[in-house]
């Protein structure tokens, strides 16, 4: 039944209070089923492995992080310091080999083809190089 009659201030007041119960309510459950739906895709940092969080990272590199060695006026980037070093202290013909097989993935017989030697010398160059670089790295392995 419609009447005139003004509403009473307490039930006013009871309208509003149940308003926002509900509004409280309904707006509790939203956030709680939110909440579930992202437990079920968001993963702990703690619980991923050294592997996974590589794969995750991002790192900067910066011009003063890597050595640069040329070869025929190409930079080639080094990232490890202490590998340029090795490679820079080689004799000019061995620096070229390594740098070719392992930084250009130049072939043994394609460098040989570039320098006009026989392949097996290649080959021999890079052993010798190798060796040298790994006598070097156990040298400097404290620096």
């Amino acid at each position: 039944m419609v009447t005139n009659e003004p509403v009473s201030q307490k039930i006013i007041l009871r309208r509003f209070d149940s308003f926002c119960k509900k509004v409280l309510k309904y707006g509790a459950r939203d956030i709680y089923r939110e909440t579930k739906k992202q437990n079920k895709t968001l993963i702990i940092l703690s619980a991923l492995n050294q592997k996974r969080i590589n794969e995750l990272s991002m790192y900067d590199m910066y011009a003063t992080d890597v050595t640069y060695c040329y070869l025929d006026n190409k930079p080639i980037i080094v990232e490890d310091l202490l590998i340029a070093s090795a490679i820079q202290s080689l004799p000019k013909r061995d620096q070229r080999i390594i740098l070719s097989f392992f930084f250009l993935e130049m072939s043994d017989t394609e460098i040989a083809n570039e320098l006009g030697i026989a392949r097996g010398t290649v080959y021999y160059h890079k052993k010798k190089a190798l060796e040298k670089i790994k006598n070097y790295l156990k040298e400097h392995e404290n620096e």
